[in-house]
């Protein structure tokens, strides 16, 4: 692997509808990252002239897919990996980074040789104040999709975002990491919580012990 500080990252956000403080606290994390990339917006079929008029690469598909962002994720993937880049994180446009978070998966990937690496995440009420940090993401039994950072080794599996059985959509990073277990890929976990995830899952306020919010979701499974 080449010196960390050489590494060509790419960042990739699938979208469909947000909120405009979402897009612009997302954007301004990833240009605030102390390990230098390059952010790639994925339009689901209804493209954005505020992502069209931000420094980034912007990709439009021309229908929507409506699969919890997985083919933009897929085409943003193919992009990154035929442009060169050396390792692909993804980042919804609802979540934001931490300044240090590319660079700490970066170094540990170099340090450890791994094929994938983690971060933790902190998860955060949709107005975008503190809930507290997860304890979900363990980097062993679940990798939020935000989380992840996938290196060349790793890039064979990248076809698993497009591939899988519609039903599994809804859970499609589970399923991406038992294709990356499949496929014996060696992994490594920071520990730290540098995703800021906004959360609309009712088990994650009442870990909190707070009452969800009207329109709180349940948590998503994978339907055989």
């Amino acid at each position: 692997m080449a010196a960390a500080e050489n590494l060509r990252v790419a960042v990739i956000t699938p979208y469909y509808r947000f909120e405009r403080d979402w897009l612009e606290t997302c954007y301004e994390s990833v240009r605030a990252q102390t390990h230098p990339c390059t952010h790639i917006f994925v339009a689901d079929g209804v493209p954005s002239d505020a992502v069209a008029a931000l420094d980034v690469q912007h990709i439009v598909l021309p229908v929507r897919h409506a699969d919890w962002g997985d083919t933009p994720r897929a085409i943003g993937s193919v992009s990154a990996v035929s442009q060169g880049f050396d390792a692909i994180c993804y980042l919804d446009v609802d979540n934001w980074y931490e300044p240090e978070h590319v660079e700490s998966l970066t170094d540990l990937a170099r340090e450890t040789g791994a094929a994938v690496c983690s971060s933790g995440r902190r998860l955060y009420r949709a107005d975008g104040s503190l809930l507290g940090d997860c304890i979900e993401v363990d980097g062993e039994t679940f990798v939020d999709t935000n989380c992840y950072y996938m290196t060349r080794k790793a890039y064979p599996i990248l076809h698993a975002w497009y591939l899988m059985p519609p039903q599994y959509h809804a859970a499609g990073d589970r399923v991406v990491l038992e294709a990356i277990k499949r496929r014996k890929l060696a992994r490594s976990h920071t520990g730290r919580a540098t995703v800021a995830y906004r959360t609309t899952y009712a088990h994650h306020y009442q870990q909190f012990g707070e009452p969800p919010p009207a329109d709180a979701k349940t948590k998503p499974t994978i339907v055989p």
